[in-house]
């Protein structure tokens, strides 16, 4: 029982747990508490503690299944907020315990590495494949082709499988109706996006491909791995700060680039709102680039898709994405 004094007293319980004594020997420790007693939230402010001091907490699971609502999410994402000093927290930030700058990378590891059926099903739909796989650079350049084309087969068995992994908690679920609530809301990681579309562009011009129009973004369990999560009440400065964004790389990128986004038809049984990105790039001395990219956003209710707020952000949350994406390309080829 953890009584005076909590923080330090599950430090020295924490030290004691993963001192070394054999290498072989896992250790766990198991801390009951009871709700509505004070003790109830002290194992919570230890472990932000912990994190605020740069300690890998990654390893600590917590159950907070009894502890869900939509005021407690609301207190995860201030908490996290004043530690990682955005507004805007990475979902996988709350979800795994660390964030995940590579999504791609986490589910390779995460599922492709360790599921035979599902690499055999990507491999056998994947034509230009061809051999065993040499290295992980050719692992990953498969499997981001898989993950964001919508020309590959093999990619339900993978969503299926991220899905079970990620999308089964009762956080995940009460996740989704404070979205829908309004009580908080999301935009795509405009550094971890823009990377995924700098991606396909460079593979564009590799190849010499020049009009795409199958970029995805498109499977929940794979976008929400790309969220940064805010309280709704903050969309006022989210929206500002992204059009500072866009300002700023507009100015660069002058008229070599041009990005339009275009809201498409909703669909009410699944609650997205299907978002197309256009990019054409223009320079004089390569041939004309345009790129489509549908990107979903989720959990929206029909009322939320005809709040003008919302639609704003949206549009200027993929118009930074493109915008970052294209200069990214720029400077790397022209």
């Amino acid at each position: 029982m953890i009584h005076q004094d909590p923080p330090l007293r599950f430090y020295q319980r924490l030290g004691r747990l993963i001192r070394v004594s054999s290498k072989e020997k896992i250790k766990y420790l198991v801390v009951t508490l009871t709700p509505k007693t004070i003790e109830y939230n002290d194992l919570e402010k230890a472990l932000w503690n912990l994190y605020s001091e740069n300690i890998d907490i990654s390893y600590i699971l917590i159950n907070i299944k009894n502890k869900l609502s939509s005021s407690r999410i609301i207190d995860f994402i201030k908490n996290m907020s004043k530690i990682y000093d955005d507004i805007a927290i990475p979902y996988t930030l709350i979800t795994q315990g660390r964030e995940i700058s590579d999504p791609i990378t986490f589910i390779i590891e995460k599922i492709i590495k360790h599921n035979e059926k599902i690499r055999e099903e990507i491999f056998k739909n994947t034509e230009w494949y061809r051999g065993s796989i040499k290295d992980e650079e050719q692992l990953y350049n498969i499997f981001f082709k898989v993950m964001t084309s919508m020309i590959f087969d093999g990619r339900s068995a993978i969503f299926k499988r991220l899905e079970k992994l990620l999308c089964r908690s009762r956080f995940y679920r009460e996740l989704n109706k404070a979205i829908m609530k309004k009580h908080i809301f999301y935009i795509y990681d405009v550094d971890k996006v823009s990377e995924l579309i700098y991606r396909e562009l460079k593979d564009m011009y590799m190849s010499q491909y020049y009009d795409n129009m199958f970029f995805r973004l498109d499977r929940k369990s794979f976008a929400r791995l790309f969220i940064n999560l805010f309280e709704y009440k903050n969309i006022d400065k989210i929206m500002k700060k992204l059009k500072g964004s866009i300002k700023k790389y507009k100015q660069i990128i002058l008229n070599i680039a041009k990005i339009y986004v275009k809201i498409e038809s909703y669909n009410s049984h699944s609650k997205y709102l299907p978002i197309h990105l256009h990019l054409y790039i223009n320079y004089p001395e390569f041939k004309p680039m345009h790129l489509l990219c549908q990107i979903n956003y989720f959990d929206l209710t029909e009322k939320m898709i005809k709040d003008k707020k919302i639609l704003e952000l949206i549009k200027l949350n993929l118009q930074t994405i493109g915008y970052k994406a294209a200069l990214n390309f720029i400077r790397t080829y022209m």
